[in-house]
């Protein structure tokens, strides 16, 4: 007698494009869909770059979604329901065995770094990468794309990009120039509370503030001792992010003394 072949479920697949009509995400276990994700998806949807979907076909003829929820639903928002997507479909699935794979899929999945996706952005050219690039480069500073900062350099990317959609390509430029003369190679005066809490700063006041001032009073308490305070105000002020309370400090320092042109409470 033959001995009996134990069959593995997960290796009975087929790969074809599938209508998103046709696809479904089975609430018992897939989480919810981040409808703020799914709208920024499909502003900038490319059906070249949406990669392949996990599937399994369901008896009903339909296809649940083991992995790529929010692409399904971006793809249906840019494009309707008559859009397909390339997709890897399992065949003969319970609902279990697709449980263990949505599992599988994300417990070991590991999303790269603010700083990895920013250095691959640069090399294909996008946009508002090399703009921060430039503007890092123009006020005297590294972008530390290694992820260790050291002298006067940067691995505050996400704070990077908070500033420029603030400010700008300019606006940036001036935030970085005045970290720059207020602390110079100390590393710490180039963190994320400091660059996104004086992008607030520039944006609330701009040409209201004298920036010699703005400099000294930086300089005369340095980022160590600026970024205590931001934590003690926030310790009040709960809930509030560090980059808010940095900035508030700041304001408030930068008025004391001042009997006019102080800078109106935030």
């Amino acid at each position: 007698m033959l001995p009996q072949v134990q069959q593995d479920p997960y290796r009975d697949t087929l790969d074809d494009d599938v209508p998103v009509s046709s696809m479904f995400a089975d609430p018992s276990y897939s989480r919810p869909v981040d409808q703020q994700f799914v709208r920024r998806l499909a502003r900038d949807w490319d059906p070249a770059k949406a990669g392949v979907v996990y599937l399994s076909l369901r008896t009903d003829g339909r296809y649940a979604i083991i992995d790529g929820c929010h692409r399904v639903a971006a793809c249906r928002l840019a494009l309707g329901d008559t859009a397909v997507l390339p997709a890897r479909v399992f065949i003969d699935l319970t609902p279990a065995q697709e449980a263990e794979l949505w599992d599988a899929f994300n417990r070991y999945r590991r999303r790269p770094r603010q700083i990895d996706t920013f250095r691959a952005r640069l090399i294909a050219g996008d946009k508002v990468a090399t703009s921060i690039a430039g503007a890092v480069a123009r006020a005297g500073l590294k972008l530390e794309l290694t992820g260790r900062q050291h002298g006067a350099s940067i691995v505050a990317i996400t704070a990077l990009e908070s500033a420029y959609r603030r400010l700008g390509d300019h606006g940036l430029t001036v935030v970085l120039g005045i970290l720059r003369e207020a602390f110079d190679d100390d590393e710490r005066g180039y963190q994320a509370p400091a660059i996104d809490g004086l992008s607030m700063i520039i944006s609330r006041y701009g040409n209201s503030i004298n920036r010699d001032r703005l400099i000294d009073t930086l300089r005369r308490l340095g980022p160590t001792r600026l970024l205590r305070l931001a934590h003690e105000y926030r310790a009040v002020h709960l809930g509030m992010p560090v980059a808010g309370a940095w900035a508030r400090v700041v304001v408030m320092q930068y008025n004391r003394g001042l009997r006019s042109s102080a800078l109106p409470d935030w």
